[in-house]
Formats: C-alpha cells, structure tokens, sequence
C-alpha cells in the first residue's frame, strides 16, 4: 500500500476492482496517496453487499 493509514476498503459490485480509502488527517510523513481513493483490479468474484439498516 503507497499510504500509511489506509483506513477502508470496498469491492465494487460492478467491476473487478478494489478501492481502498486513506487518511491525511494526522499523518506525520503523508504520502501523495495520503487522503486518496485507490483502486486496483480485483481477480476475484464478489457479491452485492446488504444493508445493515434496519428494514421497514
């Protein structure tokens, strides 16, 4: 990982990539991908994923 505080990550459910979310917010040495969104190709398959909300 070019950063060092990823803080997320999600597959999107309608291509093969992963994104992973980083902080800048505190960082002492921040990188250019410090606070970025990155995506990288994912060679796996995956699932939509569910709501945790409450359903009414």
């Amino acid at each position: 990982m070019p950063a060092p505080h990823p803080t997320s990550v999600c597959l999107h459910p309608g291509d093969n990539h992963l994104y992973v979310t980083t902080t800048r917010y505190g960082v002492r040495n921040p990188t250019a991908a410090s606070g970025a969104v990155l995506s990288v190709p994912s060679p796996v398959a995956k699932t939509p994923a569910c709501s945790w909300r409450a359903r009414h």
